[in-house]
Formats: C-alpha cells, sequence, structure tokens
C-alpha cells in the first residue's frame, strides 16, 4: 500500500530559525507547517507539484500480506509519534488507500513523463 507525505525537511529548519525565507511552496495549497508562505499555486492556477513517498511491495506478493500491510502502515501513520514527526519536517499524511494512490502516482507517470518529453531530456 502506497503511503505519500510531502517533506521539506531540509529547509524548514533554516525557514523556522529565520535563516531562509520561504518565499511558496509548491502546492496547489498553502502548507501547514509553513502557513505564511503562499502556494505557487494561488499566483498560478493548476501549478501542483509535491515530493512524495510510497511504500512497495515486489509483484505477487500474497493477498495476506498485503491485507496485513494495507492495516498496518495507516494505523502506524496515525500514530501521534509518526503524525508528529512528520508534521515537524512539514511532511503531511493524506490519509490515501490504494486505489487513490495507484490512482495518484499514474497521474504523476503521466505528468511528469509528459514533462520530460517535451523537454527533450534523454539519460546519459
Amino acid at each position: 500500500m502506497p503511503v505519500f507525505f510531502g517533506n521539506m525537511a531540509s529547509t524548514l529548519p533554516l525557514v523556522k530559525s529565520g535563516r531562509l525565507r520561504a518565499l511558496g511552496v509548491t502546492g496547489a495549497k498553502r502548507s501547514p507547517a509553513l502557513p505564511h508562505a503562499p502556494a505557487i499555486g494561488e499566483t498560478l492556477p493548476g501549478y501542483e507539484v509535491y515530493e512524495w513517498n510510497a511504500i512497495f511491495v515486489p509483484a505477487g506478493t500474497p493477498p495476506a500480506v498485503l491485507a496485513k500491510l494495507s492495516e498496518a502502515v495507516p494505523k502506524a501513520l496515525q500514530s501521534t509519534d509518526v503524525k508528529e514527526r512528520i508534521s515537524s519536517l512539514g511532511g503531511e499524511i493524506p490519509g490515501y488507500g490504494p486505489a487513490e494512490a495507484d490512482r495518484f502516482m499514474r497521474a504523476q507517470a503521466k505528468l511528469w513523463g509528459q514533462v520530460v518529453k517535451d523537454a527533450h531530456i534523454e539519460v546519459d
């Protein structure tokens, strides 16, 4: 079951200490971690870029294992310790289930595949 959260861990401490000024966040809406920083999507409608993370398992993983993970991972993500840790890093847990996560990842692959194609990006 994929699990997602945004991550600004490397810059958030610098912003909070005043050593760096946040001009904006790349999502469609403001981040709870930096509510004073506008979302670029507020100025440029439709702009929405997120860093995300996922948990993957090998193809052919037994259904019983998938069911156990689908139950355990969201439960762990809702624990106070994990929520506080992710929040302290500027992350969010949107609470996607497997079907929503699959749609999200397919949409991201399509979006970024088109960006690579349009920009003529090649691997050396």
